[in-house]
């Protein structure tokens, strides 16, 4: 494993301590606080959230390049489409108080609970991702079938790099967070999730986390799956990454708490 493919995996065992914040960074008394996109008394979502969000994956090149039409304008809509469907598609990652340049919101996630009829239209490439409707995403409140893990992304200031200021871990956390919204692992109830990487570092980390690829999309990104619990029996080959999984479903239940 790769030495900052296994950094990463390894942040994903470790929850940072959510509940209790001290200062992550003392002289400037910084704390980090999921939260979702804001709502508007129409029910539209808030315009300062949506336009944060649009500038994080806009600014994010392979999320640019995987679909190079969609201009701001039209994913700020195509976001809009999404969040009127259920507004737990989004979770935000805000960092308290803002940095220097004024960067609040340092993180987004964007998960998409759908129905398996939808979710074969995507795996038959008759449609893309940003093909999807609002009519397509099960809303708040309404059983889903499979959930599409379809968007990670960090402000580049923001990425745990040495030069670079530090999200302390809570940009992992904000995975397993967002997850916890949709699934309940202490009920027994079974999770089967798709992802769309946009880069190979994030399909090798998939990988360690246990999805399997098992296809194409519509674009030309690879597909990958993750079932659990897993169909398969844990044998000698399997036991450790089995191990893992288990402690990354158990950081899940605890994110519930937070």
């Amino acid at each position: 494993m790769r030495d900052k493919i296994k950094h990463s995996f390894n942040k994903f065992l470790t929850l940072p301590s959510y509940t209790n914040q001290k200062s992550n960074d003392p002289p400037n008394n910084v704390i980090f606080r999921y939260r979702p996109i804001r709502t508007t008394l129409l029910g539209q979502p808030d315009d300062e959230d949506l336009e944060k969000i649009t500038y994080l994956s806009h600014s994010e090149p392979k999320i640019r390049k995987a679909n190079p039409h969609l201009i701001p304008d039209l994913r700020r809509n195509l976001y809009t489409s999404w969040f009127k469907s259920n507004p737990n598609t989004f979770l935000l990652l805000e960092r308290i108080p803002p940095d220097n340049k004024g960067v609040s919101i340092i993180g987004n996630t964007i998960i998409l609970p759908l129905s398996k009829k939808i979710f074969w239209k995507l795996y038959n490439k008759e449609i893309a991702v940003i093909d999807l409707r609002e009519e397509d995403i099960c809303p708040l409140n309404q059983a889903f079938e499979v959930l599409l893990f379809d968007t990670w992304v960090l402000h580049s200031d923001h990425q745990d790099y040495p030069s670079r200021k530090k999200h302390f871990s809570y940009g992992y956390g904000l995975v397993l967070k967002h997850i916890s919204m949709f699934w309940y692992p202490s009920k027994n109830q079974s999770l089967t999730m798709y992802a769309e990487p946009d880069s190979e570092a994030l399909c090798e980390l998939l990988k360690c986390l246990s999805f399997k690829e098992i296809a194409s999309t519509k674009i030309g990104e690879l597909l990958f799956e993750i079932q659990y619990p897993p169909n398969t029996p844990v044998n000698i080959d399997n036991a450790t990454q089995r191990k893992y999984l288990d402690e990354v479903v158990k950081n899940i239940e605890e994110c519930k708490s937070w």
